[in-house]
């Protein structure tokens, strides 16, 4: 969760992962509203409307000199090492402009309105979640999960 981790003291981390939600994809750094008593089950009945963006964790981190160096295979925890680690790596660094390989939705927990997981395709999830609320992270904006759909 965005606020959580915004809240963290990260000095002196030398790595971090963490998750995010693959469904509000790659262009837009945002997260659900803050909310210290957030529950994903009970925000919306699929449970799929929580946590931030991959790129509203990409903003946080880097402004802890955290370099992203990649995700799971799922496409829902990100991996974070400290810029002076960078050269210790033997792969390519992913380019921050191309991240939607990274959003590729593969974690199919969806629950229909009777709390029954549904499975349903990444298209039926954009159409129930169209108009739930985020936040814009850079510009601390509220935004619906529909402007995230590029």
């Amino acid at each position: 969760d965005y606020w959580v981790l915004d809240g963290l003291d990260l000095s002196g981390i030398d790595i971090v992962v963490c998750e995010y939600n693959p469904l509000y994809g790659s262009k837009i750094a945002c997260s659900v509203p803050r909310d210290d008593n957030y529950d994903r089950t009970k925000a919306h009945w699929s449970y799929l409307h929580y946590g931030m963006s991959l790129r509203a964790a990409i903003f946080l981190m880097t402004n802890h000199g955290l370099v992203f160096i990649g995700t799971n295979r799922a496409g829902n925890n990100a991996f974070f090492v400290q810029e002076k680690y960078i050269e210790l790596f033997n792969f390519k660094i992913p380019d921050l402009n191309e991240l939607e390989i990274f959003v590729d939705w593969r974690v199919r927990e969806s629950r229909d309105e009777v709390g029954i997981l549904s499975y349903l395709p990444k298209k039926s999830i954009k159409e129930i979640l169209f108009d739930l609320e985020l936040i814009e992270i850079t510009k601390k904006t509220k935004i619906r999960f529909s402007d995230t759909i590029c």
